[in-house]
């Protein structure tokens, strides 16, 4: 007959499970020194094993391994090797009034630096932005010019076009040679030649004698014309004088801030290990260079440092939160417990499976990644469950008068079917993660799959043993009873059972009224939620406010072109794009005078500028006898013109005409100016001085090879770091883009990554990274949770042998993840790159408190009393184990990664919304589900 504190009777079926359980029971009482014995060994394997325990802390650990943006990191990782460095940001704390005392203590101070970074791992440090360029001959002019230089040459040259715009120049050397004597004998033999040839003679003297007019009306100009072109010829003397440009030290504007960047040997991807002692090194340089007796304050940042101390936050983290853990854990199982031997026996087995979870997980997957670095924390909630769940009935029996023996086989026969479905539910929630595509998610279901059944094996065994051994060594006296709760639970939930009706429809109601908030969270994966902030970000942040865009830590895409013409075209067709805000290539180093095609300068129509000039020095010291020249020749033509009228040549005659007219008409401007010739013939000497230095100039940019030689050329003498930055070993320019930080995420991303695709540019960029990883994510999230959610059902039907009594089971996961996402929604938290894992986390624990639930009502009967004596034996052990469980997440609030908070605000929601429909819903469910035969 089956008594209230025994099992129910066996299913015929049931007999391998109960026998394996009760093998189990009679092997912790024979050999107990033996398997606390393996245990030990075990643990002290595992503890050796994973001495040094990797961390994969990059986001592409998160990628499949043929996932096609590894191999196009690895193909660009020299390319970002140069932006790859650690930087010191000095700052006055008491800036000076004069900026050129803020320059002397903030160079001093950054010498001081350089002399103590002397070190075998530091291959350059530089504080002076282009150190180490070495200009090509070609472009040193063009480095020569500096903003204000280049501004005033632009400015002249628009003067002097509007001044003097290209013009056809007479080719005459004299101003009144229009038509030369043979032309005007063929006139007066009209009728004896070629009409065409002497209109076409005529023609061609009317342009003369026009343009002749031209540079004449322009002669009142000659003193602005002189002055601009002596300063042009000033200019340029001067800037041809100077010395190549040196580096600039990296000011901010205000001069209050001074950039040092510190190249190390190795990149920061080396390892963590690596990072630390980059970090250190320059840290203790720092301090050596006693920067605060200058009244200096120092920054250190860049990917080293930003590395290190995300790895010592990280640290912090799992130390904290690990004893938050231990110590909430701890207050749980006193108040659950009541007995140290029992806490003892709940705790150890909690330790060893940790240290095996964490071997396995060095073994099978070579550590853990950002996603998993929390799942030790998680197996200690997990053990707990079991192991608590396991002692708390072994004291059930010994309080209704049993012994440890007969105490122990009860527990293992009935808590250990429980514990086995409990597990088996997990470790298929996890399961289910193996065939993701996101390595981060697939490593997680590698880990958990075999640490639930570490968890397990170690609350069955290690714990049993250490009472089994208490017991003995007591000689029979040791008799934990704990504290006893069922006698005053049992009475409210004879109530709460009388209410049934009502907490079934209040729960499936409410539950029913948020599933429509639950619906709408979404996935927002933000990279600031993978990482703790650290200072190194706070003074990397403040270093690009500072300098502007003279500095840039990462980049978001990379573009590869091949040319400089494909070059030229692909940035301004990015420029015209809304989400870019920044573009660096080569061509940032060329002047941007060269870059416009022909310098604004060399628009300046030299050729009809010589020839003006030298059409003055001709003419202006016979200025008058060229007058009387004009007058002369249109005399001449006059008289032509009659012999033409006669002759019956009318065009000839109009033509002649004409240019009589016009002659007589230059004659007439040129006298206006006879007066202010004397003034002319010095100032066309300077010009004639100014312009030959001109000339030269223009004639150095005409010189120049084409911009894709310039480029070629300046790839070439770059340092090779920086020549890795700009241009590929496959002989490919690359542009390196900052976007818009609305273009960081969601549907702009897309978009923009759609547009980068449509143009057909080989691109790089890590948030399309982020945008693979998230779109992995959803998939797996959906298959994951979809395949978690049947494989538990499965095995709920298996271990209870009832749909009904696995539905009821299951209701609380539902419960749970359905007031999860609500509370989410309410939260304004969306889905990230760590609480996406939250899913099949819940969906492994949140069912556990149901099962246990149910197995304890099932065990004690269908009757309303019955099922309040079960509720009320279970309500402790299950409140303890899910506490500890959440006591594990609550301690993920006090961690420096945002991400981890909010992984442990999700928890907590899914976890204490699972807990309260155990509490709660199941015993009222069962009372209806499970009734007597015959009964009403």
């Amino acid at each position: 007959m089956t008594s209230r504190s025994s099992p129910p009777e066996p299913h015929p079926d049931d007999g391998l499970l109960a026998r394996v359980l009760s093998w189990i029971s009679n092997l912790l009482l024979r050999r107990t020194e033996l398997v606390l014995l393996c245990a030990a060994a075990l643990a002290l394997l595992a503890l050796q094993y994973i001495r040094y325990l990797p961390l994969k802390s990059s986001v592409f650990d998160l990628l499949p391994p043929d996932d096609p943006l590894v191999a196009t990191y690895k193909e660009v990782e020299e390319i970002l090797t140069p932006t790859d460095f650690a930087a010191v940001l000095l700052t006055l704390e008491d800036p000076p009034a004069s900026l050129a005392e803020r320059e002397r203590i903030l160079i001093e101070a950054a010498t001081r630096l350089e002399r103590e970074l002397d070190d075998p791992e530091i291959r350059g440090v530089s504080f002076r932005i282009g150190e180490g360029i070495e200009v090509p001959p070609e472009l040193l002019l063009f480095y020569q010019l500096d903003p204000e230089t280049l501004s005033r040459l632009r400015e002249i040259a628009r003067e002097v076009l509007s001044i003097f715009p290209p013009l056809q120049v007479p080719r005459g050397r004299a101003l009144g040679e229009a038509l030369p004597q043979a032309a005007l004998a063929d006139l007066s033999r009209v009728g004896k030649i070629d009409p065409g040839k002497l209109r076409a003679i005529l023609g061609e003297a009317q342009r003369e004698v026009e343009a002749a007019r031209e540079l004449v009306s322009r002669m009142g100009e000659i003193p602005r014309l002189e002055k601009l072109l002596h300063e042009a010829g000033v200019i340029i003397t001067e800037l041809l004088s100077r010395p190549p440009p040196k580096a600039q030290p990296l000011f901010s504007p205000d001069r209050t801030r001074l950039l040092v960047q510190i190249w190390p040997r190795r990149p920061s991807y080396t390892g963590v290990v690596y990072c630390r002692k980059i970090t250190r090194t320059i840290s203790a340089a720092v301090r050596r260079a006693e920067l605060g007796k200058l009244g200096v304050r120092a920054g250190i940042t860049g990917n080293y440092v930003a590395v290190a101390q995300g790895q010592a936050l990280i640290a912090q983290d799992l130390s904290r939160t690990t004893w938050i853990s231990a110590v909430g854990v701890f207050v749980v199982l006193i108040v659950s417990l009541g007995s140290v031997i029992a806490i003892l026996a709940t705790v150890l087995p909690l330790l060893v499976s940790a240290v095996l979870t964490v071997a396995w997980a060095k073994f099978s997957v070579g550590g853990f990644n950002l996603i998993t670095v929390f799942l030790p924390a998680l197996v200690l909630g997990l053990g707990v469950d079991y192991s608590l769940h396991l002692v708390s009935r072994v004291m059930e029996e010994i309080r209704k008068g049993e012994d440890l023996p007969a105490a122990l086989a009860v527990a293992m026969r009935t808590k250990g079917s429980a514990s086995l479905g409990a597990a088996l539910t997990t470790a298929l929630a996890f399961t289910s993660l193996v065939f993701a595509r996101s390595l981060g998610l697939k490593e997680m279901g590698i880990i958990m799959a075999l640490g639930i059944f570490f968890a397990l094996g170690s609350a069955l065994l290690i714990g049993p043993a250490l009472l089994v051994a208490a017991y003995r060594a007591s000689q029979g006296r040791f008799r934990p009873r704990g504290l006893g709760y069922e006698r005053k639970l049992f009475r409210p939930y004879r109530l709460l059972l009388y209410n049934r009706w009502a907490v079934i429809a209040l729960t499936i109601l409410l539950t029913g009224a948020v599933a429509y908030q639950a619906s709408r969270v979404e996935f927002e994966f933000v990279p600031g939620e993978l990482s703790p902030t650290t200072e190194a970000q706070r003074v990397a942040q403040e270093a690009m406010r500072a300098l502007g865009g003279e500095i840039a830590f990462n980049d978001d895409f990379l573009i590869f072109v091949r040319g400089s013409r494909m070059l030229r075209e692909v940035t301004a067709d990015l420029s015209s794009h809304p989400g870019v805000r920044s573009i660096r290539s080569v061509r940032d180093l060329l002047p941007t005078e060269l870059l416009r095609g022909e310098a604004a300068f060399q628009e300046i129509p030299i050729a009809s500028l010589d020839a003006f000039l030298s059409l003055l020095e001709e003419n202006l010291r016979e200025w008058e006898g060229r007058i009387a020249q004009a007058r002369n020749l249109a005399v001449a033509l006059a008289r032509g013109e009659l012999v033409a009228a006669t002759m019956g040549a009318g065009e000839i005659a109009a033509a002649a005409s004409k240019l009589a007219d016009s002659l007589f008409r230059l004659a007439d401007a040129m006298e206006a100016y006879s007066p202010r010739v004397p003034e002319f013939l010095p100032a066309v000497t300077s010009m004639r001085a100014d312009y030959e230095i001109i000339r030269g100039f223009l004639e150095r940019l005409q010189a120049l090879p084409p911009e894709e030689e310039l480029l070629r050329r300046l790839v070439e003498v770059l340092p090779g770091d920086l020549r890795a930055y700009y241009y590929t070993s496959e002989g490919a320019y690359v542009i390196h883009l900052g976007l818009d930080p609305q273009y960081l995420e969601g549907k702009k991303l897309d978009r923009f990554i759609a547009w980068l695709e449509e143009k057909g540019y080989r691109y790089f960029g890590f948030p399309e990274v982020r945008l693979r990883l998230r779109q992995y994510m959803q998939r797996d999230f959906a298959i994951s949770t979809s395949l978690a959610g049947i494989l538990i059902l499965g095995v709920l039907l298996l271990n209870f042998r009832s749909l009904r009594a696995a539905v009821v089971a299951a209701m609380p996961l539902v419960v749970g993840y359905t007031w999860m996402l609500a509370g989410m929604k309410f939260l304004g938290i969306e889905f990230n790159f760590i609480n996406i894992s939250i899913s099949p986390l819940l969906i492994g624990l949140g069912v556990d408190a149901g099962i246990h639930v149910a197995h304890r009502v099932l065990e004690e009967g269908p009757g309303q009393s019955a099922v309040a004596r079960g509720a009320a034996a279970s309500t402790m052990p299950v409140l303890g184990a899910s506490l500890t469980t959440m006591v594990v997440f609550a301690a993920l609030l006090w961690a420096n990664t945002p991400g981890l908070r909010i992984l442990g605000v999700c928890a907590l929601l899914g976890l204490g919304f699972s807990l309260i429909a155990s509490l709660l819903f199941v015993p009222a469910a069962l009372v209806r589900v499970e009734r007597p035969p015959g009964a009403r």
